[in-house]
């Protein structure tokens, strides 16, 4: 009988403990193939989960059945299985929510090589603006937004006394995020590096 309890247990932890795993090497590596891996991952969990409280229910079964555990007992014994297999519905959302946040986030990193201070440094487009204020010389700073429409992604700013503009990125879109470095080189030559939308 404490076979099925066994079982529950490990039912229920398996699927917590690799989609953990998956999360993790996701956001340590952002290995293309790991997205579908997870969505695998959630769906066996599903099954495993099933046959966990089926495997619980067993449990709770043979022990009335045998007069064996009160129902004190089998409470007690029942807690962290039960608690396993349900852990897994919450986790397997916010890591799902969690990769689909990171994934259609836009961010724009700023880096100021030159030797004048620029001001009033702003990325917009798509719906939305980044503001980046003030960043002296040797100073770096990133901002994240989600775009909201379709359109350009554009830059604009004063370095020392001069007005500095340009395309970010030709194309932006909802739903899909992108990462772009703008450099702003010593010689004061603004460069746009990264992967966009």
């Amino acid at each position: 009988m404490r076979g099925w309890l066994t079982a529950s247990i490990a039912l229920g932890g398996i699927p917590l403990g690799v989609g953990t795993l998956v999360f993790v090497l996701w956001l340590t590596t952002r290995a293309n193939q790991l997205p579908m891996i997870g969505i695998f991952t959630i769906c066996g969990g599903l099954v495993l989960v099933t046959l966990g409280v089926g495997c619980l229910f067993v449990h709770v079964a043979l022990g009335r059945i045998k007069r064996q555990l009160s129902w004190g007992s089998l409470a007690r014994g029942c807690a962290l299985p039960l608690t396993l297999l349900l852990i897994n519905f919450p986790a397997a959302f916010g890591f799902a929510w969690a990769a689909i946040a990171i994934e259609t986030r836009y961010v724009v990193s700023v880096t100021n090589e030159s030797s004048a201070t620029v001001s009033g440094f702003v990325v917009r487009g798509g719906g939305c603006a980044a503001d980046f204020g003030m960043l002296k010389p040797g100073e770096r700073r990133s901002r994240g937004f989600y775009i909201q429409n379709d359109g350009e992604l554009r830059y604009q700013g004063i370095l020392g006394s001069s007005h500095i503009d340009g395309v970010v990125d030709g194309y932006v879109t909802p739903s899909q995020g992108g990462h772009k470095d703008i450099l702003i080189t010593s010689h004061g030559i603004v460069e746009v590096r990264g992967e966009g939308t």
